[in-house]
């Protein structure tokens, strides 16, 4: 599964169905048999022999900042609507053998909306995802510690997670050189299983706004959201596509996400019984890691 950006404020993207459905969960990645990840040979960072990036074990923990407008049209009239939600996320990666255990862990999130749906405090039990990563940073097998069923309670940590999780090179790269990822997810927005596509593309820039000891990436992705409530009594369907930009700050030698600004689009239509409700969203994102020292 995972919203690179995922696509920005996954979180936020799931009122627009709790707005008709008025119900709120998470779904983890779809798992996958279990792969062990072969280790990369990459070489270190150099001066003259370019970034080469090593994905390395440690914990970090994330705060995550979005601002968005979302614009919906219901049975009579449109209007829009601003909501603004804060999160921590915590990410730990251990070194087993010839693999990367990811553990990741939704530890606190508000969201300040008008919309029609549960209390602004949306996890009451932090919810813990667990996977295997390769040298990469790409999910090789998942699991989590939850139902795979969309009528949960809790907000999965997935939906954030390809937003902080960066897919690093396969080889030397210099600025101004590029290299993508596709992956295909499983997410849950209300009682709705979506089948999220993600297409990633990264670039490495010449730092102008990271820190020093950091490198630049420019990350774009495009999105596509397809699914269906399996509720006989309340059926919805729900399709739409989007896009992201970011730039990431990223640590020099293991590529691990320091901070990111970015924006995103996406376009929803939510189709029930009483008609089609297109819903626009626009969502501005600040990510930072809060490790202390």
């Amino acid at each position: 599964m995972k919203k690179q950006t995922v696509i920005r404020g996954s979180t936020l993207t799931s009122l627009l169905i709790l707005s008709i459905a008025a119900c709120s969960t998470g779904h983890p990645p779809t798992p996958a048999s279990p792969v062990s990840a072969p280790r990369s040979d990459s070489v270190p960072i150099s001066g003259t022999t370019g970034w080469a990036p090593r994905l390395s074990p440690g914990k970090w923990h994330y705060l995550i900042r979005d601002s968005s407008t979302i614009s919906m049209t219901n049975d009579t009239t449109g209007h829009t609507e601003p909501i603004e939600s804060t999160a921590i996320y915590d990410l730990s990666i251990a070194d087993s053998e010839n693999m990367f255990i990811l553990t990741s862990r939704v530890d606190s999130l508000s969201v300040n909306s008008h919309l029609p749906t549960r209390k602004a405090a949306e996890t009451s039990e932090p919810l813990e995802l667990h996977g295997v990563l390769s040298s990469r940073g790409r999910f090789t097998a998942t699991g989590a510690v939850a139902s795979v069923s969309c009528t949960g309670n809790s907000v999965s940590p997935s939906s954030r997670l390809q937003e902080l999780l960066v897919i690093l090179p396969t080889s030397v790269i210099r600025v101004g050189d590029k290299w993508s990822d596709t992956s295909s997810t499983t997410i849950c927005h209300g009682k709705i299983p979506l089948t999220q596509t993600l297409i990633r593309n990264y670039e490495l820039m010449k730092s102008s706004t990271c820190q020093p000891g950091t490198v630049e990436v420019q990350r774009m992705v495009s999105n596509t959201l397809t699914g269906s409530s399996a509720d006989s009594n309340y059926h919805l369907d729900a399709s739409g596509s989007g896009t992201a930009t970011s730039v990431l700050c990223l640590d020099t030698n293991t590529g691990v996400l320091l901070e990111s600004n970015g924006q995103s689009h996406l376009e929803l239509t939510v189709t029930t019984s009483r008609g089609k409700f297109p819903f626009t969203q626009n969502t501005t994102t600040h990510i930072e890691s809060i490790n202390k020292p």
